[in-house]
């Protein structure tokens, strides 16, 4: 009887321990961004196992508590039941699927999506999840790696209102977690209209506007839904532009307003060396460009950018934090 006892408590313990690591949340991407997130969630508690193809760079991380560096990826995604993905922006997402397709087959995970993207991108990787057995979801982080954490963090999730609805407590250590809805493209929409209005200023606003319409007549989404989105939009560009970035968004504004192009020359080449490594910034805007192009919505504005980003010399440039102290700034309220 005694032994009956120790074996059931044993297996208690076990049990606990298992529900433990699988209640954690594994990161795939160690970038500056996967590595806050993993600061944050471990901070607050949450196991993290994370995860990055070049393991090195999570060094860092190895003596941290309730933080598993794990080299196999298969392991990392095998250890919690939520996974974020958080790699390179690029092209139609394809370094994010080639991860995804590493990870192989899974069975009840839920996956989100955090990687820059656009919703059409979302929707092609959506179907390689689920045949590979992933609850998918996906959406945006619009914070930076110093305001993770904090209330004016803000994390956007779109999918399955089953899949979404547990996310939201689970990851509320992050910040403010928001479901923007069942389409799986609305989250990484926001995140485009965010984008476009944080470089463009004003005329940024209006386009992303534009291409808002333009996708819920393509996906034949209700207007209840897209009046309701716009909405979120707006309120958004507006608590950003007055807490995160309001260095980056007053400046935007102020060169759009100017309508001078060797102002918004000096601001763009400023802007590749003030927001972290130029390749991030470079991977966003083309990502932006390609949803405008997939909606046949003129992004000449974003192949100028990229062009004056080119000519950036970028020797052995290293990340060294979030720093907006370049940026030019307007010195007072009537000036903007």
């Amino acid at each position: 009887t005694i032994m009956r006892i120790y074996i059931v408590f044993v297996l208690k313990i076990v049990a606990t321990v298992v529900a433990t690591e699988k209640d954690g949340i594994t990161i795939l991407g160690g970038g500056v961004m996967g590595q806050a997130l993993a600061k944050c969630l471990a901070g607050a508690g949450t196991p993290v196992t994370i995860w990055n193809r070049s393991i090195k760079k999570l060094d860092a991380l190895r003596d941290m508590d309730k933080i598993i560096v794990e080299a196999d990826i298969k392991k990392a995604v095998a250890a919690s039941n939520v996974v974020i993905m958080n790699v390179v922006g690029d092209s139609g997402m394809s370094t994010a699927n080639k991860v995804l397709e590493a990870a192989g087959s899974v069975e009840k995970k839920t996956l989100i999506q955090w990687s820059t993207h656009h919703p059409f991108a979302a929707k092609t990787q959506q179907s390689i999840a689920q045949d590979l057995g992933w609850q998918y979801t996906a959406g945006a982080m619009l914070t930076d790696p110093p305001n993770m954490c904090q209330d004016g963090a803000f994390f956007y999730v779109s999918g399955q209102e089953e899949y979404v609805t547990p996310l939201i407590s689970h990851l509320s250590p992050l910040g403010k977690i928001l479901n923007v809805g069942t389409d799986i493209g609305l989250g990484s929409l926001i995140d485009i209209a965010m984008l476009q209005t944080g470089f463009y200023g004003i005329d940024g606003f209006l386009m992303s506007m534009a291409a808002v319409r333009k996708y819920f007549l393509k996906e034949k989404l209700s207007s209840e839904v897209e009046t309701s989105f716009i909405k979120l939009i707006q309120e958004q560009a507006v608590h950003f532009s007055k807490t995160l970035f309001p260095e980056f968004y007053n400046v935007a504004a102020m060169i759009a307003l100017q309508s001078s192009n060797t102002d918004l020359d000096n601001f763009l080449l400023t802007l590749g060396g003030a927001t972290g490594p130029r390749a991030t910034l470079v991977g966003a805007l083309k990502v932006e460009k390609e949803f405008l192009d997939e909606l046949n919505i003129d992004s000449k504005h974003i192949e100028h950018t990229l062009n004056l980003l080119s000519t950036i010399p970028n020797p052995d440039y290293t990340y060294l934090g979030w720093n907006y102290q370049y940026l030019l700034r307007p010195s007072s309220n009537d000036e903007l």
